[in-house]
């Protein structure tokens, strides 16, 4: 009998302490979407998981922000590389680089990149690398995510798709883009003379 109280009063506890745990979760991912740099710190410290996967969409707070643009906190879960694996994809595969680049984030990408993370060779399942998803883009931001991709990650603006073979050039109807396009080529021949 006071073997099975204390199994059911441990059992209590554990769920006690799950509860708690998912609620930090769910506060730490809340204060990522809010670019609340002090409450994402303060729920990491008090223990959140903070490579914690939401529901349906399983992104990690650290996919969350990029995905928002939110750049504190991204910078922030960055500089925590120590514990946040910046390698999680969310549910259909795309990690933090295939988000920036997708949305249009030329200061994250660009964080991405000084934090180290390789976006030349994080091709997803369908061929496409964060260069492709940003020549998608019809916006100003896209093709400055794309400036970013080139400038400070060195990644050439002809490289094709693995499925396809189509290069950004055939891929976008972005002009800002095809002026980036347009001005790259020039630079490489001037730099071929």
């Amino acid at each position: 009998m006071k073997l099975k109280r204390l199994a059911l009063g441990l059992l209590f506890c554990f769920k006690q302490q799950s509860a708690l745990s998912q609620s930090l979760e769910d506060k730490l991912f809340m204060s990522a979407i809010q670019n609340d740099v002090e409450s994402v710190a303060k729920y990491m410290d008090e223990g959140a998981n903070v490579n914690y996967q939401a529901p349906g969409s399983l992104q990690t707070p650290l996919m969350a922000a990029v995905l928002r643009g939110q750049k504190d906190v991204v910078e922030y879960l960055l500089s925590r590389k120590d514990v946040v694996d910046v390698s999680i994809p969310e549910k259909d595969g795309y990690t933090p680089a295939h988000g920036a680049a997708f949305q249009g984030r030329p200061e994250i990408m660009s964080l991405l990149i000084q934090a180290g993370i390789n976006v030349k060779d994080d091709f997803h399942t369908d061929g496409y690398a964060p260069l492709h998803r940003a020549c998608w883009g019809r916006e100003r931001r896209h093709a400055e995510t794309i400036r970013v991709l080139h400038d400070e990650a060195g990644i050439d603006l002809n490289m094709p798709s693995r499925t396809s073979g189509a290069t950004c050039r055939e891929m976008t109807s972005n002009q800002h883009t095809l002026d980036l396009l347009s001005e790259n080529d020039t630079t490489a021949a001037k730099n071929e003379l």
